[in-house]
């Protein structure tokens, strides 16, 4: 038997998730009951003790949210209730670190008034798509995480009025993304690349140049995504699969189901890098 708020049955449910044999009642006498209330389980002490006791038993489907905590680390949980994230997250985690000395609603009011009233979303563009590796020893299906962008196009250059412009990333999406595809052991090659707005490009060695050059792909829209963040004032990044290696006068091309399953490893540190929690 619980006695308690929504935090009590997260605790208790994420002790007994998995085993059998184990009925839990609950006597609400927390700051939330969203649980209790969900599930018509009474608010007058004597009432919910008798349905504790006497009252039907159901059985309910729980969910399993994994995400990063406040510390940053890779975390998971059950949750009997709802699972939120952003704000109201926050929220949450403000009123439970609060006095409930004068209630559980002057509580949360404070909470989401402290809250709101400091809360900044953070805006970001981060590009996750294929590139053509450039130089020999990459291998098809590999991660590279660009830190600048060549701008071998009219746009960026464009953007910027015709003045010398480096289009680079933003240092803590490039962080992040090593620091999460070291989590998944995914091999990962972090430098320059070159965006370019041809698809077939007629100079046969300018891929070899640009390799010489010690850059890591070519694509097609980092430049001018970093630029734009640059104007903005807005975090950019850019994580590229290597779908063809197309230097040493050899092209090779990633199969369809080779692709997907790189796609998808790229995608999840694109999530994680996306959604960690901002370190300034």
């Amino acid at each position: 038997m619980a006695v308690g708020g929504d935090g009590t049955v997260h605790e208790i449910v994420n002790g007994i998730a998995g085993r059998t044999g184990i009925d839990l009642a609950i006597v609400p006498r927390g700051t939330g009951r969203d649980f209790a209330r969900t599930y018509g389980i009474p608010r007058k002490l004597d009432d919910a003790l008798r349905t504790a006791l006497d009252g039907p038993i159901r059985e309910i489907d729980l969910g399993l949210a994994r995400f990063r905590s406040w510390q940053g680390e890779a975390a998971e949980a059950y949750f009997a209730n709802i699972a939120s994230a952003g704000m109201s997250g926050a929220i949450a985690k403000r009123a439970n670190e609060t006095s409930k000395a004068f209630g559980g609603k002057a509580s949360y009011f404070w909470s989401t008034f402290a809250v709101f009233a400091r809360w900044r979303t953070s805006e970001m563009l981060l590009r996750v798509g294929t590139c053509g590796g450039l130089q020999p020893d990459l291998q098809l299906g590999d991660l590279i995480v660009a830190v600048s962008a060549v701008a071998a196009d009219a746009t960026a250059k464009h953007l910027v009025g015709g003045e010398p412009h480096t289009p680079t990333s933003d240092w803590e999406l490039v962080h992040g993304a090593v620091h999460y595809a070291k989590e998944l052991d995914q091999p990962i090659r972090v430098g320059p690349i070159v965006s370019s707005d041809l698809f077939y490009n007629p100079d046969g060695g300018q891929y070899e140049r640009w390799s010489s050059r010690g850059i890591l792909a070519v694509e097609m829209e980092a430049a001018v995504l970093f630029t734009l963040g640059a104007l903005r004032g807005v975090q950019a990044g850019c994580l590229l699969t290597v779908s063809d290696v197309v230097v040493e006068q050899e092209f090779k091309r990633i199969s369809d189901e080779e692709l997907r399953a790189a796609v998808d490893r790229m995608t999840r540190i694109a999530l994680a890098t996306a959604t960690a929690e901002p370190k300034h």
